[in-house]
């Protein structure tokens, strides 16, 4: 296994109920499976209740899907990967018939989507598997059917990271492409988000918005001046940009959005962006 990323299935052999999963890191998964299992605290009940009866030798484990080299380039960040395996979780979930004949409780993406339940950000997930799926239809037909997948792969002998078909091949370099993309539409900070996109089509201030922001734990205030979150750059729709000294003495990054982040702030207020 090159990487623990992926889907796995637990399979109970006396019944043929199998469950779906997703993990950034399988075996410790797989690991945390077995703890709640044997100490009766699972919170698939039915699993939990069929594991009681019988062996632990009565259920197995495998990996049915282990993200390839191009798949994790193309999903270069933490957010983006479990968006996908989201995605692709739901793929074996109706493969397998995992709901009707298994022990999965439902369906993650359709579930994400409808906004009845949310992943790692409420905010963000359901607007970003929808523009996900809309966008890669195709290729996720392809994937139903058991096709392999057609990723944009990396071009190691290529450095240039604006090649439509190249990836980077870290993180920092696709941030900085993200950057060139939103500085070349002319906007990366939230005020200029606010003055030329959003004030002409809504009442929402600048106060309110960045209050937004924050609420999507994007952007947080604090030493009297405005910062990038943890979060918001892992997820990449922020980076810190030049550092400054606000009125208190207090040194601070501005907030740079890239163009993942206007989008889901755009989508979050129902905004467009206009030429």
């Amino acid at each position: 296994m090159e990487n623990y990323h992926g889907i796995y299935k637990i399979t109970n052999t006396q019944n043929n109920k199998v469950h779906i999963g997703y993990s950034l890191n399988i075996p410790s998964c797989w690991v945390e499976h077995l703890k709640q299992l044997v100490n009766k605290r699972h919170k698939n009940k039915e699993l939990q209740n069929d594991f009681n009866k019988q062996n632990i030798d009565d259920f197995d484990f495998e990996v049915v899907h282990n993200l390839t080299e191009d798949e994790v380039a193309e999903h270069d960040t933490p957010y983006k990967r479990t968006m996908y395996l989201v995605v692709l979780c739901s793929i074996y979930v109706e493969r397998f018939k995992s709901i009707s004949k298994g022990y999965n409780f439902d369906n993650t993406l359709v579930e994400v989507i409808k906004g009845n339940k949310w992943v790692l950000n409420e905010k963000l997930d359901r607007n970003y598997l929808r523009k996900y799926v809309k966008k890669n239809r195709e290729r996720l037909k392809a994937l139903a059917t058991g096709k392999t997948p057609e990723v944009s792969r990396v071009d190691k002998s290529e450095s240039d990271t604006n090649s439509v078909n190249s990836k980077p091949k870290t993180q920092q370099p696709k941030i900085q492409q993200r950057k060139n993309k939103t500085n070349a539409t002319g906007i990366h900070s939230v005020q200029g988000l606010w003055k030329r996109v959003i004030q002409p089509q809504s009442d929402i201030s600048l106060k309110e918005l960045r209050g937004k922001l924050c609420d999507m734990n994007i952007i947080e205030f604090k030493n009297y001046s405005y910062h990038t979150t943890k979060y918001g750059r892992t997820v990449g729709v922020v980076v810190d940009g030049k550092e400054n000294t606000n009125g208190n003495g207090f040194r601070f990054n501005s907030v740079v959005l890239t163009d993942v982040g206007i989008d889901a702030i755009l989508d979050e207020l129902n905004l467009k962006l206009t030429d």
